[in-house]
């Protein structure tokens, strides 16, 4: 490294006076060098997100959070476009996994509504008990979300119980 610099120093202080041909090379070389250097970085950059497995996000990990700025910087910048399809498939991949995890989620939440309703053995009613007020308020938004569809069917025959005591 030594040397390098040295070389760099002699190569800045005789720069006046180089012919147009020889600063014309002198640039591409540091050209092509710094091109190479861009690539390796980027390929090293990319090899870490493939080791991580997914997209890297600006989390309470340090190491991620310091992955996810510099991907995004160097796509900023363009120096990731050789990579852009890979990060699209990552990207496509975290955004899926999201989806089924919230699906699970939203399936849990459901199963869970309908284990108290189960366990009241009527609807629930927004009257003056406040858990049975909570229960008949989240069974009400749920149905709204539509989170609650597979289990219309038994809400109904519920329903109906419950009519036929009233009557």
């Amino acid at each position: 490294e030594k040397d390098s610099n040295s070389l760099a120093k002699k190569l800045t202080q005789a720069r006046g006076s180089f012919t147009p041909a020889v600063q014309k090379y002198v640039d591409a070389m540091r050209s092509t060098s710094t091109a190479t250097e861009h690539a390796q970085h980027a390929e090293a950059l990319m090899q870490q997100v493939r080791d991580l497995g997914r997209m890297p996000k600006e989390s309470h990990d340090p190491k991620e959070c310091r992955l996810a700025r510099e991907l995004r910087d160097r796509r900023a910048t363009g120096l990731m476009t050789s990579y852009e399809p890979e990060l699209r498939e990552l990207e496509i991949k975290d955004a899926e996994a999201a989806a089924a995890s919230t699906a699970t989620e939203h399936a849990q939440q459901a199963e869970g509504l309908m284990q108290e309703v189960r366990a009241l053995g009527r609807m629930p009613k927004e009257g003056h008990n406040p858990k049975e007020r909570r229960l008949a308020r989240e069974l009400r938004d749920a149905r709204a979300a539509g989170l609650m569809i597979a289990h219309e069917p038994e809400l109904a025959s519920m329903e109906a119980a419950d009519e036929r005591r009233r009557v």
